[in-house]
């Protein structure tokens, strides 16, 4: 099936009833089993092959559009004009809704939906001079690339097959920079944890160390050992909760800069900071927990001597 290189752009849409709506859509020519072979998400029938010249004409559009246009009306059989003599459309621009699709990035993985209109590539595709061909199969892509130049060039043997790739290798380059700099900002925040364990690890233990006559006059008051470790893990909680409020609120804001390398999430996602969270109160926990156990288990009377 085929897609065209490039679209054409309207900002003007008018509803049912004459309400104008300001808004930038790409239109798209594709051909009428574009969705199917792509494996993409669509709602409704879509438009079939022997009805791209009915008028108003059966469209595709995507959901950003559909819910900026119908809101959470059904924007199935609806019908909408775009512009005024918009590229090739002239003034034959009355579409009619006949499927939504979901989830479909043109421009790459790492980048937004955009409100889209996927119109008959029959009708339009003509008016661009070059055809992206998408084509499914049950063998590996990188096999059929010989196949697919064959295929051309035996339907017109003066026309160029360029960047003939598998869909894999594609979604593969668009990933490549996000997966770097996750992969980068990945070690770095792993080297940054366990610097900071060391360093909060090193602080308890100074700070029980501190604490060691206390701590020994406690043991020979009679204070068991487990209420030496609660009382130097709690100490050591409280003030890990506030630094963790703290960094979690500067976080929020920091992580806003992140924006541009996400993609399916956002910055301030609430698993991904949850399980931060757990992995640094986690880490001071443990920090804590070693220093508190040592100096519970020691002779109070030998704690008192070296005093």
């Amino acid at each position: 099936t085929g897609h065209s290189r490039c679209c054409w752009a309207s900002d003007k849409i008018t509803l049912d009833g004459g309400v104008v709506v300001k808004q930038r859509v790409m239109i798209h020519p594709v051909g009428a089993r574009y969705f199917e072979t792509i494996g993409a998400r669509v709602m409704g029938s879509g438009f079939a092959a022997n009805e791209v010249f009915a008028s108003p004409f059966p469209v595709v559009i995507s959901d950003q559009l559909a819910a900026k246009l119908f809101a959470a009306a059904d924007p199935i059989g609806k019908t909408f004009k775009v512009g005024e003599n918009v590229g090739p459309l002239g003034r034959d621009n009355i579409f009619l809704v006949r499927g939504v699709v979901s989830g479909l990035h043109q421009w790459g993985l790492d980048q937004d939906v955009e409100t889209e209109i996927f119109v008959p590539y029959r009708r339009f595709g003509g008016e661009f001079d070059g055809l992206n061909v998408v084509v499914k199969a049950a063998k590996p892509g990188a096999t059929l690339v010989p196949t697919i130049r064959d295929a051309i060039a035996a339907l017109e043997p003066g026309l160029p097959a360029t960047d003939i790739a598998p869909v894999a290798e594609l979604i593969r380059g668009s990933l490549a920079g996000p997966r770097f700099f996750g992969l980068l900002m990945g070690t770095f925040g792993a080297l940054a944890l366990v610097l900071a364990a060391a360093g909060i690890y090193a602080s308890m233990l100074y700070a029980v160390r501190q604490r060691t006559r206390e701590l020994g006059i406690r043991v020979a008051l009679g204070a068991k050992s487990r209420d030496i470790v609660g009382m130097v893990v709690g100490d050591a909680s409280r003030l890990a909760l506030v630094g963790l409020v703290v960094g979690a609120v500067g976080s929020i804001g920091l992580a806003r800069a992140l924006r541009s390398l996400l993609f399916g999430i956002q910055p301030s996602d609430p698993l991904a900071f949850g399980v931060a969270i757990a992995i640094l109160a986690a880490s001071v926990l443990a920090a804590a927990y070693w220093p508190a156990r040592r100096a519970s288990q020691a002779d109070p009377l030998e704690v008192l001597r070296a005093e």
